[in-house]
């Protein structure tokens, strides 16, 4: 009887014991458990922060050193928009366009695209539909003084 309630005893403490390990350790974890959604905000936020783009450095003759060495360059601004059909984000570089996270809403598909980098960078968003009919919605972006403009709208 002594033996039982022992080993009893024992089995209880070490679920205890690691009952609170467990917890403790997915405590610790944080906001950067994998398991957490983020919120909106948080994924913009991240998507924001992109590394900067670099340039060559000059050597002393004035053309670009051939090492490889490279200094930061201002990173181009980004402009997420939501649209009809879909989202993305735009960027102007060097004045051209360039679309990337490029993500169609429930429903749509991505049709065509020209990504840029171009003049007009521009995707095509389609919703198949019933009897036929369809809805396409395009969204190109132009530069216009290294800010980027974004424009939609319905393809018939």
């Amino acid at each position: 009887m002594r033996r039982g309630l022992l080993i009893t005893a024992g089995w209880v403490t070490a679920v205890a014991t690691a009952t609170v390990l467990g917890f403790t350790a997915v405590g610790s974890l944080g906001d950067e458990f994998p398991g957490r959604p983020l919120s909106r905000q948080e994924v913009e936020d991240r998507l924001a922060q992109t590394t900067p783009a670099f340039s060559p450095t000059p050597s002393a003759s004035g053309s670009p050193a051939a090492s490889g060495a490279a200094s930061p360059s201002v990173s181009a601004p980004r402009r997420h928009f939501t649209g009809s059909g879909g989202s993305l984000w735009a960027t102007c570089r060097n004045g051209l366009a360039s679309l990337d996270g490029i993500t169609p809403k429930t429903g749509f598909r991505l049709d065509e695209s020209e990504r840029g980098p171009a003049r007009t960078a521009w995707v095509k968003f389609k919703q198949d539909g019933s009897h036929g009919r369809s809805r396409e919605f395009l969204v190109s972006a132009s530069c216009d003084g290294g800010t980027v403009t974004v424009t939609e709208t319905e393809d018939d």
